[in-house]
């Protein structure tokens, strides 16, 4: 079984900023609504609803602006190893997973072992 949790960045009744490393923010809703959801073997890993904040004009300092429309890599975390603010992100799988537009609504970003790369665990999304 594969436990995700996002306690940082979602909160079921109130929409909570999601302070990634690179200091942006956005939104983060499972399916569920919750900020722990749990998914069983085989499972596509989807975020429900998301906010992707645009940072263009000049404003992303260490990165590239956004154009036309907002982009984010998404990053599988362990659970308890995000870094801090400017800390170094790291995905478990080896990959990052990018997404553009807003809103973002149902994008997989993962499927659960055996037959994908999630393997049973606590994770956090950022």
């Amino acid at each position: 079984m594969l436990l995700v949790s996002t306690s940082a960045l979602v909160s079921p009744a109130v929409p909570v900023a999601a302070q990634p490393a690179g200091g942006g923010g956005g939104l983060l809703i499972w399916p569920d609504g919750n900020a722990f959801t749990t998914f069983g073997p085989n499972a596509v890993v989807s975020i429900g609803v998301a906010q992707i904040d645009f940072i263009g004009f000049g404003q992303c300092p260490d990165g590239i602006d956004d154009m036309i429309q907002p982009a984010a890599d998404v990053y599988i975390m362990p659970s308890g190893g995000v870094p801090d603010i400017g800390g170094r992100l790291f995905d478990v799988r080896g990959s990052i997973h990018t997404i553009v537009g807003n809103p973002v609504v149902d994008e997989v970003i993962g499927t659960t072992a055996p037959g994908g790369t999630l393997a049973p665990g606590k994770y956090a999304v950022v």
